[in-house]
């Protein structure tokens, strides 16, 4: 009789070698996929910063028009911002009207035609019996002057010499010689430095005493004047509750050129971002005033709350049936102003990296008209660099400072050879191999990209 053989299953060992041999097996397969897919993602995102850069540069070519990108390293983002010419007057010829671009004309009232920073100008506020006053270009009201994601305006003026004796002429104040203090006893001049300490002005009567003359203004949407101590001051809105933004004093000569660019970007939310100006391609930081109680103080921008942020500097400039002013019936200007430039900005292209890193500082690429880098603004080339590491993290400028801080010192005592190859190894143990991109930028706007590996110790 045949004996049957038995069907033989698994036994629960080999079930478990199987089990152990696949999760090993897909282990390997995740881990594989998951550093093929951070090398794909880094590559990606270093070709997503390159293309960014050369998305603004052809823009610039297309529309022969400005454009900028902004590299944010402790954000890890790019954005670029494009621009039109909106409205432009260089003044070149001038009785009662003006004709700039776009076939959009100015009434001119008492102004007149003189030597101006390009051909001709127009100078304000210099005629004898019109106390700084009717003395403007009523260039009428168009929706082009409040393009909605923000506005720039480029414009030269030279100012006049408020400390001269015409100036206050026109005002109607008696210029008087003073006395020559040589001539004063010791009691007299201690009496005279007395009164100027007594007469020193706080920021809170400043503000409200100096005198303003107007650059360009448009009620209800902006304006931009300059003040008697030579600060920049502006506002995007009417200031009945708030303090109009402004500058330092002393920002802008006397008696000569000054290029004046201000740039309004409503549709960011970083206030440094929204609002930056230029003097002769300087930037300048943005205050506003604080009510500190028996005086004002100024703060950077940077300071500003959201709530005061929201009526300072709204998101989309106001739409009012106001005319734009050149100079300003009330506020009349006192000198020369020319090749007036308005330029609409358009909406941001915002990109926000995820796998590669940007490293360094915060920096601006500017391409001119022509895709170039701004000859203005760079003297060289620029690199942008970027790491694959993620543990990467940018500084922050706003926290760092030049003072040395000592940590103590002393001699450490002698330790064995065991205990010194045990510290080589932990170093050894602690570092990465990161490759790093660069994207070189020349003056001719023209991109390359470099590949590089450096080591960096790894943060534990």
């Amino acid at each position: 009789m045949k004996k049957c053989e038995e069907n033989r299953g698994f036994t629960l060992i080999e079930m478990l070698v199987v089990i152990s041999v696949v999760i090993f097996l897909l282990g390997m397969g995740v881990t594989v996929l998951s550093r093929l897919s951070y090398k794909w993602g880094y590559e990606a995102n270093v070709m997503r910063a390159q293309s960014i850069i050369r998305s603004a540069r052809n823009f610039s070519l297309t529309n022969e028009a400005a454009s900028e990108v902004h590299i944010i390293p402790r954000e890890n983002r790019v954005f670029t911002l494009g621009e039109k010419t909106v409205a432009q007057w260089h003044f070149e010829q001038a009785s009662d009207e003006v004709v700039g671009a776009f076939g959009i004309t100015g009434q001119v009232y008492n102004a007149n035609l003189v030597t101006g920073k390009v051909g001709n100008g127009l100078e304000f506020g210099t005629t004898d019996g019109l106390d700084l006053m009717d003395s403007y270009v009523d260039c009428g009201n168009l929706p082009r002057y409040t393009p909605p994601s923000g506005v720039i305006f480029d414009v030269w003026i030279y100012p006049g010499d408020f400390r001269g004796s015409r100036y206050k002429s026109l005002i109607g104040q008696i210029v008087e010689e003073s006395e020559d203090e040589s001539e004063l006893d010791e009691e007299e001049l201690e009496e005279e430095a007395r009164r100027k300490a007594q007469s020193e002005m706080t920021l809170r009567r400043k503000f409200k005493e100096e005198r303003r003359f107007s650059i360009i203004y448009k009620e209800g949407s902006y304006f931009i004047n300059i003040t008697e101590n030579y600060a920049l001051e502006f506002g995007f809105a009417e200031p009945t509750s708030f303090f109009p933004l402004r500058t330092v004093d002393n920002v802008l000569t006397p008696n000569m050129w000054n290029h004046i660019i201000l740039r309004y970007s409503g549709t960011l939310q970083s206030p440094p971002d929204k609002v930056r100006i230029y003097v002769n391609n300087v930037p300048l930081t943005v205050f506003f005033l604080e009510d500190a109680g028996p005086d004002y103080k100024m703060e950077s921008i940077a300071n500003l709350e959201a709530r005061k942020s929201e009526d300072m500097l709204p998101d989309r400039l106001n739409q009012t049936e106001s005319n734009l002013f050149i100079s300003d019936s009330e506020w009349s200007f006192y000198g020369i102003i020319d090749e007036v430039r308005i330029g609409a900005i358009l909406d941001p292209e915002i990109e926000k990296l995820d796998a590669a890193y940007l490293m360094g500082y915060p920096q601006v690429i500017y391409f001119d008209s022509q895709g170039r880098l701004d000859p203005e603004r760079h003297e060289g080339d620029i690199s942008v660099k970027l790491t694959e590491n993620p543990l990467y993290r940018a500084p922050d400028p706003s926290k760092e400072t030049d003072e040395f801080i000592s940590r103590g010192g002393g001699v450490t005592g002698l330790i064995s050879a065991e205990e010194a190859l045990k510290d080589l190894n932990k170093k050894q143990a602690t570092i990465d191999i990161f490759k790093h991109a660069i994207i070189t930028i020349n003056r001719y706007g023209r991109m390359t990209l470099e590949e590089v590996v450096e080591e960096e110790p790894r943060e534990e």
